[in-house]
């Protein structure tokens, strides 16, 4: 019941549901205007909340969503692989966020000059940004991925000791994934 191809199809099924869903949210409601803004001082506490849910609903349902997506993953590899897949498989997601640490933080402060240049009306310095910065970040991100992906050995040995020697292939892999 758990193997390699009932995991793989559980994960186009997610990706499937993910974007007949996106779909459905989108088709019915572009072009919808954004609801009104509701001062604190304007409205009643009932009028508030009533903003908040209707404003939170998306939220709370993608969280519920990622949620049981992330325990079921979880879950699956416990089941058919077992703690000690579990531990490599945790390592390594620890270790493959430090190719994302730099991006993600950068990326915040270009957005803001990004939105900047856009509202100046500068579309030529926009498309310069873009071709420059996209790739610098991507770059960036390759070296810190495949430094980490070729070096798995060497740093699971130093942060996690001898035993943790079985989890170069995942960590070398997931190295991989910021990209």
């Amino acid at each position: 019941l758990l193997n390699l191809t009932t995991y793989f199809l559980y994960q186009i099924g997610i990706f499937g549901l993910t974007a007949v869903g996106g779909a459905f949210l989108l088709r019915h409601h572009v072009g919808q205007a954004p609801p009104e803004t509701i001062s604190p001082t304007e409205g009643s506490r009932s009028t508030l909340t009533r903003y908040f849910a209707d404003y939170c609903k998306p939220l709370v349902l993608m969280t519920v969503l990622a949620s049981g997506y992330l325990i079921f993953d979880r879950w699956i590899l416990q089941v058919g692989a077992g703690s000690e897949e579990q531990s490599f498989f945790t390592l390594g997601l620890k270790i493959s966020t430090l190719g994302l640490l730099f991006t993600t933080a950068v990326v915040p402060v270009w957005f803001r000059e990004v939105a900047r240049t856009h509202g100046h009306g500068d579309t030529t310095r926009l498309r310069e940004m873009f071709d420059q910065y996209v790739r610098l970040f991507y770059a960036f991100a390759a070296a810190v991925s495949v430094f980490l992906a070729s070096h798995a050995l060497d740093l699971i040995i130093v942060i996690a000791g001898e035993e943790y020697r079985g989890a170069a292939a995942s960590v070398a892999l997931l190295g991989l994934y910021p990209l």
